[in-house]
């Protein structure tokens, strides 16, 4: 609009006279920028919007034109980062609104009661929270901020950046649920696409990493073996303490277990010949002290197979449920073994607990290792090409 024809329009909009009842005029620069006039002659800016599909009516502190459009287009800015600008003049400077205070509602009510596992790396995310966003009002935060800390974690990968997502999603749909925020901003967002990990490590393979896990010693080499002969998580192995190690079989409880319900391995010698000679001092039975060992990268790391394909401790596990299968082992018992909860009919009706079926499984599955461990060496290029 022409410098000329605006000057006009703000000397004919404030010069506007009052009449016997309140009426608005539309701004022609701003859409949804009204003047107020009142009977009295009083006259006021606002803005007028939708935010989840309901009317908002936005009063301005601006008292000329020039400053009202200024707070407009702020309120429009909120409004597209996925803010109610109406939301956030309501809850003001609350301190109980920061995001810390939120955070702090949120773990004390919600993470306490998860898994430790689980637990540990929610409050990891929770403190990258806190630490973005910490002072600034929760009604603040819009959907371009939810963005920009899911971006930030996709540096380490999108496992990472999923990780985050979840986190965050949880979080505020926690607080929208307590009527702390009108709704989520993370609602819309979509996580990143996460290739499914096929990598089966094949017999002569195995042996390998049995080897190398045998010279690395010390609780990464048991961490390693024990994987390799139980198909249990990383966690429920790395954090295994005492009394969960019991004369006949390694029994979790239902809270250290992804499936929230209780875990039963049964020990067959080749796991008792890497369990029985750690000395039973400290916490964790893996290290032998008050502290679990990490199932980070220093662990595999400590594993050393340079001339293997690229591989994961968590391919352990999807090996061993390949290699029973090969092994004839039935699949639904597998699943029983790699604590898989059935589903469907089964899950309702069928509540054997298959103990003797189980039991032969790991039993056959550790011969096999101790079989392979024991048959002569073969030379890398021929069993494993690269």
């Amino acid at each position: 609009m022409p410098r000329l024809a605006v000057r006009r329009q703000i000397t004919d909009l404030m010069k506007t006279p009052a009449r016997a009842a309140r009426y608005e005029i539309a701004d022609s620069v701003i859409a949804g920028l009204r003047l107020v006039v009142q009977p009295s002659g009083h006259r006021s800016f606002v803005y007028r919007y939708t935010s989840g599909g309901a009317y908002r009516k936005l009063t301005l502190q601006a008292n000329a034109i020039k400053a009202a459009r200024t707070e407009a287009a702020k309120a429009m800015e909120t409004i597209a980062a996925g803010v109610d600008p109406c939301a956030v003049k309501r809850r003001g400077a609350d301190p109980d609104g920061t995001v810390t205070a939120a955070v702090a509602r949120y773990t004390e009510r919600h993470v306490t009661a998860l898994r430790p596992g689980t637990a540990g790396y929610v409050r990891r995310e929770l403190a990258a929270i806190v630490e973005s966003w910490g002072g600034r009002q929760l009604t603040t935060i819009g959907k371009r901020d939810v963005i920009a800390l899911i971006d930030d974690a996709a540096k380490r990968g999108a496992n990472a950046a999923n990780a985050r997502h979840k986190t965050i999603a949880a979080f505020m749909r926690w607080c929208a649920n307590r009527a702390e925020i009108e709704a989520s901003p993370a609602v819309g967002i979509p996580r990143d696409k996460v290739a499914s990990r096929d990598r089966v490590l094949a017999d002569a393979e195995i042996k390998i990493v049995w080897k190398a896990a045998d010279a690395a010693g010390g609780p990464p080499g048991a961490l390693a073996k024990l994987l390799l002969l139980t198909a249990a998580r990383r966690t429920e192995i790395s954090a295994l303490e005492w009394p969960e190690l019991q004369a006949d079989a390694i029994r979790l409880p239902a809270s250290r277990v992804k499936t929230n319900n209780d875990h039963m391995i049964p020990l067959t010698d080749a796991m008792h010949a890497i369990l029985d000679p750690l000395p039973r001092t400290g916490r964790f039975v893996l290290t032998g002290a008050d502290y679990p060992i990490s199932t980070g990268s220093r662990a595999k790391d400590a594993i050393k197979t340079p001339k293997l394909a690229p591989w994961t401790m968590h391919d352990l596990r999807r090996s061993v449920a390949t290699g029973m299968a090969e092994l004839k082992v039935q699949p639904h018992i597998i699943e029983l073994c790699l604590n898989h909860m059935p589903r469907g009919v089964a899950a309702i009706y069928n509540r054997a607990r298959y103990a003797d079926e189980i039991k032969a499984a790991f039993e056959l599955w550790s011969d096999h290792i101790s079989a392979l461990v024991a048959s002569p060496s073969i030379l890398f290029g021929e069993i494993v090409p690269r």
